[in-house]
């Protein structure tokens, strides 16, 4: 099992892809 801090980048890393999909969605 990843790390605590692992799992936050993984969180912060799918928030950044979420942003691009709605920026190109938009």
């Amino acid at each position: 099992m990843p790390s605590r801090r692992n799992d936050q980048e993984e969180v912060v890393d799918g928030e950044m892809k979420m942003t691009k999909l709605e920026s190109c969605h938009l």
